[in-house]
């Protein structure tokens, strides 16, 4: 992958280099696999990694296929029971359910959907997956192109894999769906110790691996966020993956630390602090991912205070925890970080 550029590489593609060519990502490179030493040789990493992506080019052509069917059940089937959607950017509707309901508004009127891939990175029970998406949406009766950004986040339950996360997030300009059927989620902020109740977990070796991922990945959005506040640039970007992916609101995808760090020098100083927020989490092997809300205390010259959501997903480096990618949006009316 090229520094701040985004590919637009089929799944179906990637599983097959992967398959032919052993371990050429950096994917490949950096997770564990169940029941296996975190050194293992890189031709099994290579083989887990083509494992979780023919699962989940599987999952992604049923995904389209369902919305082409125009089937809400079929298309909500695919989700973990305490699934998170956030369509067009917006408030996030929490379970399978629910889900389903959004998609009984949505999938008539809007037509084909083109998904493409652009980054992916895999952990022992875990994907996450970056790309684009396209659909036609309805305009005063007329078909209009929809089109943005997905960060979708699977996860093996059993023999099945799921849909435990996905963010639909439009394009700068581009339209937001509405209306939505489902009411949108009230979630609360998490701790370690409400980490089961929320997501119908008990085991208590999976819970006890959950808090542990759950307190690194709080240390390390913290400190990014330290680092924003002080206006560190060097630091913010550390806190990055060597080619980590970074949205801020209604900005265009950069990829790659120098891409980033091009990007914070002319942003942060003295832009003001962020606080944040954990609402829902996952966690295995070496990746997490958190979705949570974030206040910027921003300058007035900079557009004043903002309120907005954010994506995350962490990745392991040996014994070091980045970030693979970071996505913040801004709540509809309110203004943009960068003013």
């Amino acid at each position: 992958m090229e520094t701040g550029l985004v590919l637009r590489t089929p799944l179906a593609v990637l599983v097959a280099l992967l398959l032919t060519a052993g371990p050429l990502t950096r994917a490949a490179r950096a997770q564990e696999i169940p029941g296996a030493d975190t050194e293992a040789p890189g031709h099994m990493k290579a083989e887990h990694l083509a494992y979780v992506l023919a699962n989940a080019d599987t999952l992604i052509t049923r995904w389209r296929s369902a919305w082409r069917s125009e089937s809400p059940d079929r298309i909500a089937a695919l989700y973990a029971d305490d699934a998170l959607l956030i369509p067009s950017g917006g408030v996030p509707i929490v379970g399978r359910e629910s889900i389903g309901r959004h998609f009984e508004e949505v999938l008539r009127p809007s037509g084909d959907v083109g998904i493409s891939l652009g980054d992916v990175g895999v952990g022992e029970e875990i994907a996450y997956l970056f790309g684009d998406y396209r659909f036609a949406g309805p305009s005063d009766g007329v078909a209009t192109q929809v089109h943005g950004r997905h960060i979708t986040i699977l996860m093996r339950y059993g023999r099945n894999w799921r849909i435990r996360a996905q963010l639909l997030l439009p394009e700068p300009g581009s339209r937001r769906l509405s209306p939505v059927a489902a009411a949108p989620a009230n979630l609360e902020p998490l701790t370690p110790d409400r980490l089961g109740p929320r997501t119908g977990q008990t085991g208590r070796s999976r819970m006890a691996f959950l808090r542990r991922a759950f307190t690194t990945a709080s240390a390390v959005l913290a400190t990014w966020r330290e680092s924003w506040r002080r206006d560190d640039v060097e630091g913010a970007v550390e806190a990055f993956a060597e080619e980590g992916l970074l949205i801020l609101p209604g900005e265009e995808t950069r990829i790659g630390r120098a891409v980033i760090r091009s990007r914070l020098s002319d942003l942060l100083p003295a832009i003001g602090a962020l606080h944040g927020t954990i609402l829902d989490f996952d966690a295995s092997g070496g990746m997490s991912y958190a979705y949570g809300r974030y206040f910027c205390q921003c300058r007035r010259d900079q557009g004043g205070d903002v309120l907005g959501h954010y994506l995350s997903v962490l990745s392991s480096e040996g014994s070091q925890w980045r970030i693979r990618a970071l996505v913040l949006w801004t709540d509809v009316g309110e203004g943009d970080i960068a003013g």
